[in-house]
This record gives C-alpha cells, structure tokens and sequence, in this order.
C-alpha cells in the first residue's frame, strides 16, 4: 500500500499568511498539495457542521474520529496564544465512540509485564471504525464480576477515543 498524507498547515519564513484559508489556498493551489477539508463557517453553524461531518464521517476515503474548528484569523489565532497542550484560537470536537454488538465467547486471563494479572473478554469479531475487535479488558476480577460480562452474553463494545476496545455494557437478559 503506498502512504497518504493530507496538509493543513505551512511553516515559511518567505510567506506570511493572513488566514487559514490563504494557507490552505496556497498548499492546495500552489504546491498541489492534498489539504483537509475546510470551509469557513460563522460561530452560529459549528453545532450544523461537526453535526453534519458525524453523520457523513464514513463516506470518506480515511477514517477521521472528530474535527477542529479554528480561527481563521492568523494575528487573532496567534494572539490568543496557547497552553502548554493546545493554542486557543481551536477547539476539538471528538465524535461519539461508533458502538456494536457482539458475543463474549470466553474469559481469559493475561500477564501483563508487570506481573499483573488482567481478565479478558474474547469476543466474537466485530468491525469497529476499519478495525476488527476480538478482545476487551475487563480489568479487574471485581470489574469482570459486576460487568456480568460472562461467555455467552451479548455485550454493547467499543473503542475508546477510537483506540481502545471497551465493553459499554451487556443486553439486559444474556447476562
């Protein structure tokens, strides 16, 4: 498989952008450079467009698990400055975890490395965001316990910040 890679920002002491538009323009337009999707928006539609791209996230050719909406302005956006995690001029939006039902066929038991003894729910496979899910934690005896989590139950699973597979919960009645 070859390796894709999507633009969104250019760094150049010869060029000083005004927006974020211009940037992405200039990336796409100028160096032919594949950029993200953007599009400027007024602060009243953010709630339609993250709502919009939630719903339509799967109709593109990559798999994305939320979006960033930021301040066109670059002397506004650089003015706002940042924390020590992320400049304030953005905000990210992390869509809801894509959830399935699947089957648990067994527990197992793993060592971690550090010694530490986990149980393991494998699961029948299910698809979950382009990834096959066949194992979940159940982290601890007591959490394996009260899940009710056992062989046999039918249980809602998911993947947290669309990376870690996590059992929601078990159907009512395939406890």
């Amino acid at each position: 498989e070859h390796l894709s890679i999507i633009h969104y920002e250019a760094k150049s002491s010869n060029y000083y952008f005004s927006s974020q538009f211009e940037e992405l323009q200039f990336l796409m337009n100028t160096l032919k450079l594949d950029t993200t999707s953007f599009r400027i928006i007024s602060a009243d539609e953010i709630d339609i467009y993250v709502n919009a791209w939630h719903v339509n996230r799967n109709d593109l050719d990559y798999y994305i698990d939320g979006m960033v909406i930021r301040l066109n302005n670059t002397r506004q956006f650089e003015d706002l400055g940042k924390t020590n995690m992320r400049p304030k001029g953005a905000i990210a939006y992390k869509f809801p975890p894509e959830q399935q039902i699947t089957v648990v066929k067994s527990i197992t038991w793993q060592i971690g490395r550090t010694g530490r003894i986990t149980p393991v729910a494998e699961l029948e496979p299910v698809d979950i965001g382009c990834v096959t899910i066949s194992r979940a934690s159940l982290h601890t005896a007591r959490m394996a316990l009260d899940s009710n989590a056992g062989p046999g139950a039918s249980v809602i699973v998911s993947r947290r910040n669309d990376v870690i597979p996590y059992i929601e919960g078990v159907l009512p009645g395939t406890e």
